[in-house]
């Protein structure tokens, strides 16, 4: 069974929910009084979310397969059930960064430095991970630093192009799919 940091998986997602979702969710309807709270966080726009978030994974699967292929000489995919694991990790991340964070810092600053502050939490979320894994080398850090940084404030771009945080957690979804075909 696929473990996270020696935690079994549905232990790990369960966490990740009841820390990050629940919190998210009493925060916008009993602080902020917000009915419908999650279409308030970009849970809108379903249609136009998914078409984006599926254009946008396509380009970053061709061009991984592109570079993998030309680097390596084939591009295996064999995802089994990954795939729902982890779309089901990738949901609290984006409902807490960009639905959440996002939407409350861009109230009181503009979008651009918004998206800064939250991509940097985002990738303060991770530090943790990489530290836990062995990742610790200054310039691993840095380098895996750079690139949530990076991830990051695009998921936030494409969910201000689509108001929908479907496009992000596709996107998110299938990112983290790539990272762990690149690691097996």
């Amino acid at each position: 069974m696929f473990q996270l940091y020696s935690i079994p998986t549905p232990i790990a997602l369960i966490v990740k929910y009841v820390i990050w979702i629940v919190p998210v969710y009493f925060y916008l309807t009993q602080i902020d009084h917000i009915q419908n709270s999650w279409r308030n966080i970009g849970m809108r726009n379903a249609a136009l979310g998914v078409k984006w978030g599926f254009l946008v994974s396509f380009m970053i699967v061709v061009i991984e397969a592109g570079l993998t292929y030309s680097f390596q000489g084939s591009f295996h995919f064999d995802l089994g059930w990954r795939w729902f694991t982890t779309l089901l990790f990738a949901i609290p991340e984006e409902v807490l960064f960009r639905g959440f964070i996002l939407h409350k810092l861009s109230s009181s600053m503009t979008f651009m430095k918004a998206n800064l502050f939250a991509s940097l939490l985002f990738v303060s979320i991770h530090l943790p991970i990489w530290l836990l894994q062995g990742g610790a080398s200054l310039p691993k850090l840095i380098g895996n630093g750079a690139t949530v940084f990076l991830v990051g404030y695009g998921l936030s771009l494409l969910v201000k192009r689509t108001n929908s945080l479907w496009s992000s957690t596709i996107v998110h979804t299938v990112y983290n799919l790539l990272i762990y075909l690149r690691a097996t």
